[in-house]
């Protein structure tokens, strides 16, 4: 794997990671944010896990299913 190949896979699963520690915060099943998301759970599944790297729109409509601004579930990811 190349190193922008490595550093990509990194950053989506911590964004991941950040949408799982919100949904937990919230007490939100996979279920439930993917129906306030209008996605798929099992699309919500993927991200969390860090196997779907998501487009700006849908990190928007994440963030709003989360209540937190897209930059809040950046933050500290670099």
């Amino acid at each position: 794997m190349a190193f922008a190949s490595r550093k990509t896979h990194r950053l989506v699963h911590s964004l991941g990671q950040a949408v799982r520690v919100r949904r937990l915060a919230l007490k939100l099943s996979q279920e439930s944010l993917a129906e306030l998301a209008d996605f798929d759970r099992t699309y919500v599944s993927l991200i969390e896990r860090g196997a779907r790297n998501p487009s700006f729109t849908n990190l928007c409509r994440l963030a709003h299913a989360l209540k937190v601004t897209p930059s809040d579930l950046l933050q500290g990811i670099s």
